[in-house]
């Protein structure tokens, strides 16, 4: 009976030991994952002020939400939206899009749609530039219709990425100062395909380099978007 005892007294002195070990394994795991004195390095700090100096002259803000009729549209019709937005682009339920414009009445929109169908996508921004709807329309009630979750975007204006690129390449150094940055960089676009839509034309040196591939959804003032890689290098 005693050496029973004993028995089951070791088996729970190992019990503890091994429950000791996983339990410090597992939080060697989590330190080496979740690293407290993890330091960045001098690329992650140079590419990170580089980015942020590049997005804030390339971003644009782009809010949306859809429209849902009781019946099918046949013509033009408008409503009045109690937002005030920038300009509008609206695209149909196939993402195609159709004339629409908008004007500002006591600090809210009165947005005219030509179209077809009962539902439409509607898209606000400073970079769009709006159709024109001429002629009368029919004003909807607002039993009418169903209004969707009003929802924001941060994405890049291709406009404004153009227009840094030609500052870049015209005029570098007060580009840079302008961006508050001391170190050299150069950036470019390209599709999924790997395809170079937009480039700097600085060569990079034959130092030490640090370089990043940023995903970035880029909109047109023609109200399209398109998924693309922006490249960013400084040194």
């Amino acid at each position: 009976m005693k050496r029973g005892i004993k028995t089951k007294q070791g088996f729970s002195h190992i019990e503890v030991v091994l429950s000791f070990v996983i339990f410090l394994g597992f939080l060697i795991f989590l330190f080496a994952i979740f690293n407290p004195f993890k330091i960045n390095s001098k690329s992650d700090v140079y590419i990170d002020i580089t980015e942020r100096a590049i997005m804030d002259n390339i971003s644009a803000k782009v809010d949306f939400f859809t429209m849902k009729l009781k019946e099918d549209a046949s013509g033009c019709f408008y409503f009045t939206y109690g937002l005030n937005l920038s300009n509008i682009v609206v695209k149909d339920n196939s993402y195609s899009r159709t004339d629409a414009s908008s004007i500002l009445i006591d600090n809210k929109k009165q947005i005219k749609i030509d179209g077809a169908g009962n539902f439409f996508y509607i898209y606000s921004s400073d970079e769009f530039e709006e159709s024109v709807v001429s002629g009368s329309c029919e004003e909807l009630t607002g039993d009418e219709y169903n209004i969707g979750l009003f929802r924001s975007y941060e994405m890049v204006s291709f406009s404004k990425l153009n227009s840094l690129a030609e500052n870049y390449n015209s005029d570098y150094l007060n580009l840079k100062k302008g961006m508050g940055l001391t170190k050299d960089f150069s950036f470019n676009v390209r599709e999924s395909s790997g395809n170079i839509t937009l480039t700097t034309n600085k060569k990079t040196p034959k130092t030490e380099v640090f370089a990043r591939d940023k995903p970035i959804q880029l909109v047109y003032q023609n109200g399209s978007f398109k998924y693309a890689i922006l490249n960013i290098k400084t040194w």
